[in-house]
């Protein structure tokens, strides 16, 4: 979604980062992986690293936490070798603005929630970070099960909609009950 990455850019511009978007870069690989393709995804992974390996970068920032989770950990396993330096620099935006961003907001006036992505809280262990943001930037209402799926579980909700529908209307249901004016998540699915 370039609406996504444009505002991304954005704000990390705002926040006097230089940002630097290689154009050989190419899809993570978590959907070749996930349907089995090992192989090509090893390629597009082998691709990314030397796409994204600028060695004057100190980070790699993804927006997408199945994205995050491929290049961090799955990379590793697919990869022959030692690609620690690449994987030490990946990180989700929230976790990268909340480590190493001295920043001040003006606390906006109204409510905000906000949903974990399944692959942010469990894969990348990303909980607090967004969490901190959002507390300085708006009146933040923590919502009950939070930490649960959303029901779209990558392909679950095109391959079984009827459970995904269910799981989604659960946490509908969690959402409304904080009467929050907005709700954030950290994954664009």
């Amino acid at each position: 979604n370039t609406f996504i990455a444009d505002s991304a850019i954005e704000v990390l511009r705002k926040l006097n980062v230089d940002v630097y978007i290689p154009k050989d870069q190419v899809c993570c690989s978590a959907p070749l992986l996930l349907y089995g393709d090992t192989e090509s995804a090893r390629e597009y992974a082998l691709r990314n690293i030397r796409a994204l390996m600028v060695e004057e970068s100190d980070a790699i920032i993804t927006l997408c936490p199945a994205c995050g989770v491929t290049l961090r950990q799955d990379y590793e396993d697919i990869i022959e070798g030692d690609i620690v330096n690449f994987t030490n620099k990946v990180y989700d935006i929230s976790e990268f603005i909340d480590i190493h961003i001295n920043y001040k907001v003006k606390k906006m006036d109204f409510t905000v929630t906000y949903h974990d992505p399944c692959y942010l809280r469990l894969g990348q262990k990303v909980f607090n970070e967004p969490r901190q943001i959002l507390n300085k930037s708006a009146n933040f209402i923590e919502m009950k099960n939070a930490d649960k799926c959303c029901g779209l579980g990558g392909t679950l909700g095109y391959f079984h909609p009827e459970i995904s529908e269910r799981i989604g209307k659960n946490k509908i249901e969690s959402i409304i009950q904080t009467k929050t004016e907005v709700v954030v998540t950290g994954c664009p699915g």
